[in-house]
């Protein structure tokens, strides 16, 4: 099971909490980015994905709206972009399959999946346990835990992996090791 970082952003910077994780992460290692300027105020932080994306391999959770959004989010050099439905109704993954080979996540927030997404992102929710198990055969799931103390429900099931806050990353990576050994 891969265990991802997750940074949050806030204000126009990295919040103060994921600053401190993100020093632990080695150079070439995916971090997922949860943009909550870009979520709450649609003002994605373009520029930090972009000095960002030159240390890792980024993941953006910014909810574009649009197809020029989701370019936006890649010519930043993000190597997966998450769709959320709700606020891009009229989405066409084959759309954005013509113009890039990078990944494409749908944040599940809705019990009806896009099919040609390339993965699920899950929060953590208990209501969306089933949902994350239901979905793991088919696709990539990868299941935001807040709770690193909740590790233990993931384990067993087929989820590809785990999103956890940067600063919680390496507990939770060495949890996974010992039970891996």
């Amino acid at each position: 099971m891969q265990i991802i970082p997750l940074i949050k952003l806030k204000n126009r910077q990295i919040t103060e909490e994921s600053l401190k994780g993100l020093d632990k992460i080695d150079e070439g290692k995916t971090v997922y980015i949860y943009d909550l300027d870009g979520i709450e105020k649609d003002k994605p932080d373009l520029c930090i994905y972009q000095k960002l994306s030159k240390k890792y391999d980024i993941w953006v959770d910014s909810t574009p709206k649009n197809l020029g959004d989701v370019v936006d989010i890649f010519l930043t050099g993000a190597v997966a972009a998450i769709i959320r439905k709700t606020y891009f109704p009229q989405i066409n993954i084959e759309s954005i399959r013509e113009i890039s080979e990078n990944k494409v996540y749908e944040y599940a927030e809705e019990k009806e999946i896009l099919s040609k997404a390339d993965g699920l992102i899950i929060n953590e929710d208990a209501s969306n346990f089933d949902l994350a198990k239901k979905y793991s055969n088919q696709y990539d799931v990868f299941v935001y835990e807040k709770n690193i103390e909740n590790l233990s429900y993931w384990i067993n099931t087929n989820i590809k992996g785990l999103l956890v806050d940067v600063n919680k990353w390496e507990e939770a990576n060495t949890w996974i090791q010992k039970k891996k050994s």
